[in-house]
């Protein structure tokens, strides 16, 4: 994996698009007109959620793919680690705080 520019490229748009999506999850639920904008143009909010977070997800792959970064082996386990913890961390803080 070691100096890999694809595989850099994709964990890098897989923390862009993890990040999104646990802002979306809370933007949903604060703000009506986005849920109710994603239920509209994809039947359900939780399709549109997906689809625009593969959409992210695919932009930024393209744009991190064509900088030839390369990430080294822990580079990629601190980017992962810290991808699923942020997530968690703003998605159950929220429920945490709103739900409490």
């Amino acid at each position: 994996m070691r100096n890999n520019h694809l595989v850099s490229a994709l964990i890098l748009a897989f923390f862009v698009a993890s990040l999104y999506s646990a802002v979306l999850v809370v933007v949903k639920e604060e703000y009506k007109p986005v849920y109710n904008a994603l239920k509209t143009a994809f039947g359900h909010h939780w399709i549109g959620h997906g689809v625009t977070t593969l959409i992210v997800f695919a932009i930024f792959a393209f744009i991190f793919r064509a900088t030839n970064l390369k990430l080294n082996d822990d580079e990629v386990v601190w980017i992962l680690w810290a991808g699923v913890l942020l997530n968690f961390i703003i998605i159950a803080g929220y429920f945490a705080i709103h739900l409490a």
